[in-house]
């Protein structure tokens, strides 16, 4: 099986050398959602945004997303469950998604469920 098999949205994804290519375009938005997630006795796990490895280095013009902040139904008895449309749009919009961009696996389903392409709302939420 490829890296690539059972992926319903090929159009999301891209290699690392056009990505590099496109890097200087000022349409491209790259999001990292990165969580690490910590053995806790009491509750399972911790998750904890990778915030600080994300500021150690990440490839350039990348931005950071929190995962469960905001890519998440917080209102859910879940952690991590998929939040609504409207909240993925107003919280992709709010770190300035416009059109083209390169995201995590969590981010790819998250599309995938909205479907392309995700404008910024028309009104300020």
């Amino acid at each position: 099986m490829s890296a690539v098999e059972g992926f319903a949205r090929l159009e999301f994804l891209i290699e690392t050398d056009a990505l590099e290519q496109t890097l200087g375009d000022p349409a491209l938005r790259i999001f990292d959602c990165t969580t690490n997630l910590i053995p806790d006795p009491k509750t399972t796990y911790q998750a904890v945004p990778a915030r600080a490895d994300f500021e150690k280095g990440h490839i350039p013009g990348a931005q950071f997303i929190d995962l469960q902040a905001d890519l998440s139904d917080n209102q859910h008895r879940f952690r991590f469950m998929l939040p609504s449309a409207e909240q993925v749009i107003s919280n992709i919009a709010r770190a300035y998604m416009e059109m083209l961009f390169v995201a995590s696996t969590r981010c790819l389903m998250m599309i995938w469920q909205v479907g392309p392409p995700l404008r910024p709302p028309s009104k300020t939420v």
